[in-house]
């Protein structure tokens, strides 16, 4: 007997770190907008913020969501920690823009979701739908749509590295898909 083949497909998580002053609500804005244009439906999973004297400490978590057919769901995930996270009022040719300064962390990762609506998950119509994935569309799963969601995860990725003007703000894959 073989072994069932999983309904969540997993990308391991991208980090990153930056120290020092950015824009943070433009770069939560510039991920929002991104996810948006490639039709995710978003929802602010978790927001916590707690004050102290040396700065602030927050933490973000957004969620993606596309159906990407009848059979197939993407999820992204972003998280924000911040430590140290202060805000100030900066002049500028268009008036007052906030900017920020602290440690931020970020994590993006993702899952497809195969069969999310659960129309094959129970009995007989589980075992087929464990076949159908392991011998008849693997190749299909795993070289196409678990493919793109990685290389949109990487080309999410690397846009906050380049937002950030961090040195490594480039990727192998950056234009693998043709954007």
């Amino acid at each position: 007997m073989s072994m069932e083949y999983p309904t969540e497909l997993h990308i391991e998580p991208m980090k990153l770190e930056y120290e020092g002053v950015f824009d943070f609500d433009s770069l939560y804005t510039m991920i929002l907008d991104w996810l948006k244009e490639y039709g995710f439906k978003v929802e602010e999973k978790k927001y916590k913020h707690k004050g102290s004297g040396g700065g602030a400490e927050m933490e973000i978590s957004i969620e993606g969501q596309k159906k990407v057919t009848n059979y197939y769901k993407y999820t992204i995930n972003v998280n924000f920690w911040l430590e140290g996270f202060k805000t100030s009022a900066l002049d500028t040719k268009e008036g007052k823009k906030s900017i920020s300064s602290g440690k931020i962390k970020i994590e993006v990762e993702g899952t497809l979701n195969l069969d999310y609506e659960e129309v094959f998950s129970t009995g007989f119509l589980k075992k087929v739908r464990s076949m159908y994935n392991q011998y008849i569309i693997k190749k299909e799963i795993e070289a196409i749509w678990y493919d793109t969601l990685y290389y949109r995860i990487t080309r999410l990725h690397t846009m906050i590295k380049k937002y950030l003007d961090m040195q490594t703000a480039f990727s192998k894959y950056e234009y693998y898909l043709g954007e």
